[in-house]
């Protein structure tokens, strides 16, 4: 086998053993899926501040209550919220695209309101 091929095959086995998931570990548990959302958990005082930043300028007020996250070319955070406009209150799911950096700001990529 060439060089090249063997390199190729440690570095598929390498990509594979990084998605794979252990004897101890439920493969049904969503922080295991490899490019899937980790599972809701408290909002760190970074990602409360950049929620912060983003929603701002929205006509509605949002109150971040938990967040999941999604490794991508950058990083989507999906918030549930709790949130209050002119016309009523309620809960909703705001994702959140932070580019790389470099690559441009945080923005709002969807806003989800519960019915």
């Amino acid at each position: 086998m060439g060089i090249r091929k063997a390199f190729l095959l440690a570095g598929s086995a390498l990509i594979l053993a990084a998605c794979g998931t252990s004897q101890n570990q439920n493969i049904s548990d969503p922080q295991q899926i490899c490019g899937g959302y980790t599972e809701q958990r408290e909002p760190t005082n970074d990602e409360i501040e950049m929620f912060r930043s983003v929603t701002a300028s929205e006509e509605a007020s949002y109150t971040p209550l938990s967040v999941s996250t999604q490794v991508v070319a950058g990083t989507n955070y999906r918030f549930w919220c709790r949130y209050q406009d002119a016309e009523s209150s309620g809960h909703c799911w705001i994702t959140i695209f932070k580019p790389l950096p470099g690559q441009g700001a945080p923005r709002i990529t969807s806003i989800e309101k519960e019915q």
